[in-house]
């Protein structure tokens, strides 16, 4: 689909879980090697995307967001965050060199 992005720009998901499109602009903040981004998943009311990074953080971004958007960051896993997922209540982060699952109580 050669026009796919821009076809696809207001397209409603269920879930949203790729590294890249309109609705996740602001999560690289500017950095060409894109590879430090290692999971992204959107909240189940498609208010927040939650990001796992090579730098030990859970980021929190509005959804959607570009490259000016904040975003919220918590640490608590020793290294590089493999995977990030939002249910109701929670994000849950799974750390690659210490092997955690974290929970993180959503407010």
């Amino acid at each position: 689909m050669p026009d796919g992005r821009s076809a696809l720009k207001n397209e409603q998901w269920s879930t949203y879980t790729t590294h890249f499109g309109w609705h996740v602009n602001g999560i690289f903040r500017g950095v060409i090697d894109m590879t430090h981004v290692n999971r992204v998943d959107r909240d189940p009311r498609h208010q927040f995307f939650a990001v796992a990074n090579d730098w030990g953080l859970v980021e929190i971004f509005n959804s959607p967001n570009n490259e000016r958007s904040q975003s919220k960051q918590y640490r608590g896993h020793s290294e590089h965050v493999t995977n990030v997922k939002f249910t109701d209540t929670h994000v849950f982060s799974a750390g690659g060199y210490d092997q955690c699952i974290m929970q993180w109580l959503r407010s």
